[in-house]
């Protein structure tokens, strides 16, 4: 649970500075992860907790990697 309030959050903070669009994207993150972690656990027959965490890691590693290749520009 601790990871899944957290995980949104500082995707959000990883892909913008504004707090406004930090809020926004943390609260769409989130609903995503959940939506799309519960279809997939539902469809493929995975805990729903897991699945929604570990789309939230997904989630906060490609905005670490959007945040690496932003640096290098």
């Amino acid at each position: 649970m601790f990871s899944f309030l957290v995980l949104p959050a500082s995707a959000a903070l990883l892909l913008s500075e504004r707090l406004k669009v930090v809020l926004l994207l943390s609260v769409v993150i989130a609903v995503f992860c959940a939506t799309v972690g519960y279809y997939l656990s539902w469809t493929l027959s995975l805990p729903t907790g897991s699945v929604m965490v570990a789309l939230a890691v997904a989630v906060w590693l490609c905005a670490g990697a959007f945040r690496a290749v932003e640096k290098l520009r």
